[in-house]
């Protein structure tokens, strides 16, 4: 689920979110939203991600015309990475793209074209890595180049990371 919101910088996050799970939990089962059982849950945990007001407009669509895609895992076929010269279509691909982290820059390659929707970007800042959620964190702006654009410039430091199945050479 994704959720857009503005928050005052006072705003306890932890609290809102714990109201918002609980709130919306009672309500889905007193509608009869749940599960024949009568269950209804979140996961646990969150993800909470600042957006620029460059990239709120971008941000914005994602929410609203967001559907979730259910399919059925496979398993890779073949593994590629920063050393890998060759690979095949459907590939598990985990690299580190380039250039490196300056403050200042946004786009982002891999030496391989990826598939769509496959991608999952990390961000080291030193503290341990944080996923960025894709359409919010970041962008798949051009995957026959292996191109990525963050939402906002990672720090001169930081490294990133990213998984995702890998659609040929670029």
């Amino acid at each position: 689920m994704h959720v857009l919101f503005e928050a005052n910088p006072g705003t306890q996050l932890p609290r809102l979110v714990q109201r918002f799970k609980g709130g919306s939990s009672a309500l889905a089962r007193k509608e009869r939203h749940a599960r024949e059982n009568g269950a209804f849950g979140w996961t646990k945990g969150y993800s909470i991600e600042t957006v620029s007001p460059r990239a709120l407009p971008a941000v914005r669509a994602y929410v609203r015309d967001f559907r979730p895609v259910r399919s059925p895992v496979q398993p890779p076929v073949a593994s590629a990475d920063d050393s890998t010269s060759v690979s095949v279509y459907g590939a598990y691909g985990a690299f580190t793209p380039s250039p490196a982290p300056d403050s200042n820059e946004t786009v982002f390659t891999i030496p391989f074209a990826y598939i769509n929707g496959t991608s999952q970007l990390y961000r080291d800042t030193g503290s341990g890595n944080v996923a960025l959620t894709r359409g919010v964190g970041y962008f798949e702006t051009d995957p026959a180049a292996g191109e990525f654009t963050l939402a906002t410039p990672p720090d001169t430091g930081d490294t990133l990371y990213v998984t995702c199945r890998v659609a040929g050479s670029v």
